[in-house]
């Protein structure tokens, strides 16, 4: 969730109507709203977790949004089901029952994506 919260706050405040829904009802509320042309950035190492799937899918029934997703390398349904997919190299990481797995590739190709936004506009 932190990388999607960063990537939240960073697109937001380039100037980009930007949804970060963390609960059932803000997912229904960003998908009420969602139209052709909009992109979704989802964020799943496996690419396998069920709620960024059904987003998805809910959307892709609806309009004709570009998905976006960062996982990690290899074969998965989100990857899958992605137009444009950045995938990462990382090992998983646990010590002591948290997850420290490394997020820096993910931050920085929100980075650089957010960099391109940034240098379109001007």
């Amino acid at each position: 969730w932190n990388v999607a919260r960063y990537a939240y706050r960073l697109f937001t405040s380039t100037g980009y109507t930007t949804y970060f829904p963390e609960d059932d009802y803000e997912v229904s509320s960003m998908l009420a709203h969602i139209e052709d042309g909009d992109i979704i950035f989802l964020f799943s190492l496996t690419g396998e977790d069920a709620s960024a799937l059904r987003i998805v899918e809910q959307a892709r029934a609806k309009c004709k949004p570009l998905v976006a997703s960062v996982t990690w390398s290899g074969n998965n349904t989100l990857q899958n089901l992605s137009d444009l997919d950045f995938y990462v190299f990382a090992d998983k990481i646990t010590y002591q029952g948290y997850d420290l797995t490394s997020r820096v590739s993910m931050i920085a190709i929100v980075e650089m994506i957010a960099y391109q936004m940034i240098t379109s506009k001007m």
